[in-house]
């Protein structure tokens, strides 16, 4: 299964000097179990939120980014 990343996910990761090799990483470790057609899934590991589509073809990462706690008040 191929899995690819969308132009707004590779500047996702430069921005936040993300390593894709790692999120593929995740989503093979955390995704691949689930694989449907055509379904949006939020991973969200080692503090990193990857929300990915998949299809016919693969999986495609649309977003990475690492995420803050809320912290309750």
């Amino acid at each position: 299964m191929e899995i690819r990343f969308s132009r707004h996910a590779k500047r996702r990761i430069k921005l936040y000097e993300l390593s894709e090799i790692r999120i593929k990483e995740i989503i093979e470790h955390n995704f691949l179990k689930h694989y449907t057609t055509n379904e949006k899934i939020e991973i969200m590991s080692e503090g990193l939120k990857i929300i990915v589509k998949s299809d016919k073809k693969g999986i495609t990462v649309i977003t990475a980014y690492p995420f803050r706690k809320k912290v309750s008040r």
